[in-house]
């Protein structure tokens, strides 16, 4: 949990995406899997995508945030890594704070919901995935995906994460040197 200024905290409302925002794909919808973003936190939930999602640049924002108990769904390219930024801005002991969480997986089923939860009592974050939705999803092990180190680039067009290690990389099944597309 990191403390922000409010003068920050706009700055970063304002410049997420830097004015890309997420478009669904047209057509062709099989060779994509559905990713439902639900927020189970009490504040609202910003997110961003890259264009890159080994490197964590390209930033794309999503139009708006996600209310708490809501849902917003995307698309992401079946076999290909995605990597989602959310965060939420929460009250903490020491005034107002965000909670960052990045995740990068390699889709291949039809349908997915990441679940993003924030205690602010505790000053929490968490995330978890599942693959389908509803009553029917099957909750993935932590290993199935892999927690990014975020990261504030001085120009929007660098990376807003840390590297994937050798382990992470071999764990995705990601081959391509970082930065190689």
């Amino acid at each position: 949990m990191r403390n922000l200024s409010p003068l920050v905290m706009f700055a970063l409302v304002s410049a997420c995406g830097g004015g890309r925002f997420y478009v669904d794909p047209s057509g062709g919808l099989e060779a994509y899997a559905r990713i439902t973003l639900r927020n189970a936190g009490a504040p609202p939930l910003a997110a961003r995508l890259f264009d890159d999602a080994v490197t964590c640049t390209g930033l794309v924002g999503l139009k708006g945030s996600v209310p708490s108990g809501q849902a917003q769904a995307i698309y992401a390219k079946k076999g290909e890594p995605l990597t989602i930024g959310a965060f939420f801005w929460q009250p903490v002991s020491r005034g107002l704070g965000t909670c960052d969480m990045t995740t990068t997986v390699v889709p291949t089923a039809a349908s997915y919901e990441v679940v993003f939860e924030s205690d602010a009592e505790k000053e929490t974050c968490r995330v978890h995935w599942a693959e389908g939705g509803g009553k029917s999803a099957r909750r993935l092990p932590r290993s199935w995906f892999v927690v990014r180190k975020s990261s504030q680039p001085f120009l929007e067009s660098g990376s807003w994460c840390h590297p994937l290690t050798e382990p992470e990389r071999a764990a995705l099944g990601v081959t391509r040197p970082a930065g190689a597309n």
